[in-house]
């Protein structure tokens, strides 16, 4: 299996066209080595193991807002873990969000996550893969993402930043990026 080099010369301007359906800056047309990309991060969302991470004092639900390239309120579920894993246990998690730009753009989103540790370190790598449906001048769009990112808690709190490359299938094919730091309390 060959993978497309996908260093920073693909962000170049001369591989992207804007498009209509986002703001031009966030929605621009997919081309073979972004769709590389996105598919590297999905995959990998799939087969993450080998995880490790605590919840917020033991508590489940998270809710919170956003900034950055979009802003937004978002929530996360800890759904339970894999004690079956030989190794440390794997955290699982659904992260939902609503978000909206300033070219009256909304999205919705949802992602599996998985924990990572990072050691010697507070903070924790999460990535998964996900879903999207966006309405912009009363057209809907749909299509995957993945979200991966950093995160720290701090008793009922948690810190996050995060990326999340999205791919709109429907109506054409698309490529953007999202990005945002964000707060939850765990109730």
């Amino acid at each position: 299996m060959q993978v497309d080099d996908v260093s920073s010369d693909f962000l170049t301007q001369d591989n992207f066209q804007e498009s209509d359906i986002g703001s031009s800056t966030e929605v621009h047309h997919c081309r073979s080595r972004f769709f590389g990309l996105f598919v590297l991060c999905f995959l990998t969302g799939i087969g993450i193991v080998n995880t490790s991470s605590a919840q917020p004092q033991g508590r489940k639900i998270g809710l919170g807002a956003m900034v950055g390239r979009t802003a937004g309120a978002t929530a996360k579920l800890y759904i339970g873990t894999d004690s079956t894993a030989i190794q440390p246990i794997d955290v699982r998690a659904i992260d939902f969000s609503i978000s909206w730009t300033t070219d009256d753009v909304v999205l919705w989103t949802v992602h599996v996550l998985s924990h990572r540790k990072i050691p010697n370190s507070p903070l924790r790598f999460f990535l998964g893969p996900g879903a999207m449906v966006g309405l912009r001048e009363s057209r809907f769009f749909w299509g995957l993402s993945s979200n991966l990112g950093l995160f720290f808690e701090k008793q009922r709190f948690e810190v996050f930043l995060q990326v999340t490359p999205r791919l709109v299938i429907i109506p054409e094919l698309l490529g953007e990026f999202g990005s945002a730091v964000g707060l939850r309390y765990y109730l």
